[in-house]
């Protein structure tokens, strides 16, 4: 309010209105002194005798009124939103990319038992066959050539129903 110190509380009134409009329509509102009017609550006689005051701190081009602060304002929260989003995609990216080292690792050394298996975070019980397994150590593990991923996880495997071990 630092370059409004001679506005009435009426114009001061108006002109917050009217800069809550142009934030919310994310830039310049159409200049329409009749909605204007409207949008203000003030009798017709008060919005003509204050309005044009309120109208020098705004400029009009193409029928739309500007504000240069505003404008500056709106892009300060694009470019922020824009870092913001662009720190988030590369922040999921590393955190998808350690998840998937840790989920490659932890499929790969997967035990299987008795044909049930552990798939991303919930249980589903496989049958596998005698060739979809291999036995290191002494345990069973499916076979690699059996996995299909998706982005890495292990999402489905070929095995049938009729065979247990």
């Amino acid at each position: 309010m630092g370059d409004t110190p001679t506005f009435t509380s009426t114009q001061h009134g108006l002109y917050l209105q009217m800069i809550c409009l142009y934030w919310n329509n994310k830039g310049p509102i159409l200049f329409d002194k009749e909605r204007l009017h409207k949008m203000s609550m003030l009798n017709k006689r008060t919005f003509n005798k204050e309005f044009p005051e309120v109208l020098e701190k705004f400029t009009v081009e193409d029928g739309k009124l500007h504000h240069k602060r505003v404008d500056i304002e709106l892009a300060k929260l694009v470019d922020l939103k824009e870092k913001r989003s662009k720190g988030g995609k590369a922040g999921a990216k590393k955190r998808w990319a350690d998840s998937q080292q840790q989920n490659d690792n932890t499929c790969h050394n997967s035990v299987i038992a008795k044909g049930s298996v552990r798939v991303s975070d919930s249980d589903s019980d496989c049958s596998l066959t005698e060739d979809s397994v291999y036995e290191s150590n002494g345990y069973k593990e499916l076979a690699p050539s059996n996995r299909q991923t998706v982005g890495g996880n292990v999402v489905a495997f070929a095995a049938t129903a009729e065979d247990e071990f």
